[in-house]
């Protein structure tokens, strides 16, 4: 999968600022296929520990300070994730979430080829 989306990384990094966008659209589209076989989530024994340990680390926190928990999620767009699997897995605690992610921002595509171009210094 990397080694096809390589020469992508290279334009990329090679790209004014503005045109970024661009090569981003061509390296999801490439890389896109690779990961539609595959599984997206953690095996079942990993991600039912880390709920589990979620959940305990929200309500620990509710009781210490007597508040609902505000809960963000890092992830990079939105989707069956952020509204659904989240949901789910917070279901019953004291929390304030919107479900909306930190991304996408529209300087991500900056961001991206920044550190492009500082990893292949």
């Amino acid at each position: 999968m990397l080694h096809s989306a390589a020469p992508l990384l290279e334009e990329i990094a090679a790209a004014p600022a503005e045109l970024s966008g661009e090569f981003l659209v061509r390296l999801v589209r490439t890389i896109r296929p690779a990961r539609a076989n595959s599984s997206v989530d953690a095996p079942a024994l990993v991600r039912t520990e880390a709920v589990t340990r979620v959940r305990e680390i929200i309500a620990m926190q509710a009781l210490i300070t007597g508040r609902d928990v505000v809960v963000v999620p890092v992830l990079i767009s939105r989707g069956r994730v952020s509204r659904e699997k989240f949901m789910e897995d917070l279901k019953g605690l004291p929390v304030i979430y919107a479900g909306d992610p930190i991304l996408p921002h529209p300087l991500v595509a900056d961001w991206i080829a920044t550190r492009v171009r500082e990893t292949a210094r």
